[in-house]
């Protein structure tokens, strides 16, 4: 999952917008304290090919729309 930060419902609402477009699942937006909180997930192998490209994806579209790309979690899968 990855998590991506707004300063106001409209921007984070475009985000998620963007990245289901963009083949992201889960997508969801909620009011987190003094923020938006805008959650998406998508699979692939944590390649560090993957990873960057993954990361810079989601830095790119958080800063579309005025917000910050937070990072990401993830299971472990076998």
């Amino acid at each position: 999952d990855h998590w991506l930060y707004f300063n106001n419902h409209r921007d984070a609402e475009n985000a998620a917008k963007d990245l289901q477009n963009k083949g992201f699942s889960g997508v969801s937006v909620a009011a987190s304290r003094h923020v938006w909180r805008v959650k998406a997930h998508n699979r692939f192998v944590p390649t560090h090919a993957a990873v960057s490209a993954n990361t810079a994806l989601l830095e790119s579209v958080a800063a579309a729309s005025s917000g910050e790309y937070d990072g990401w979690e993830t299971q472990v899968v076998e």
